[in-house]
């Protein structure tokens, strides 16, 4: 099953953020990890085969079918 990192650029998640991902963690399927990263400052490395997001209010609304093709692969959610 593939990773999902959900990424901080500021520093350190939000209370929202780190609310949120505390309960899509439990309801992730089996086998799925889950980690946060904060990013204080330099340049995010992730992986090559790693598919990158942006988390944007003002960005494009997924389906669920859509949101489960995000992740089939190693998926990095951004923040900030």
């Amino acid at each position: 099953m593939p990773r999902l990192h959900v990424v901080a650029l500021s520093g350190r998640l939000p209370d929202w953020a780190e609310a949120a991902c505390a309960e899509y963690a439990k309801r992730m399927p089996k086998g799925y990890e889950v980690e946060r990263l904060a990013i204080k400052s330099g340049k995010l490395s992730l992986p090559k085969n790693f598919r990158v997001v942006a988390l944007d209010e003002k960005g494009q609304d997924l389906t669920t079918e859509q949101f489960s093709r995000l992740l089939r692969q190693e998926t990095a959610f951004v923040i900030g």
